[in-house]
């Protein structure tokens, strides 16, 4: 499983790269992960059926 880098999030939500990295550090505090890496290993454990 992989994600979008922030170039591809902020053209397709329309908003500026600031905001993706604001967004994503508030994500990634909600779910005590640090990095990407992190929040898949997470996802992968939470819901391997969606994996």
């Amino acid at each position: 499983m992989t994600g979008h880098g922030l170039k591809y999030i902020q053209n397709a939500l329309f908003v500026s790269e600031s905001t993706v990295k604001s967004h994503l550090r508030s994500i990634y505090r909600k779910c005590d992960t640090h990095n990407r890496d992190e929040i898949i290993a997470l996802f992968e454990r939470e819901a391997p059926e969606l994996a």
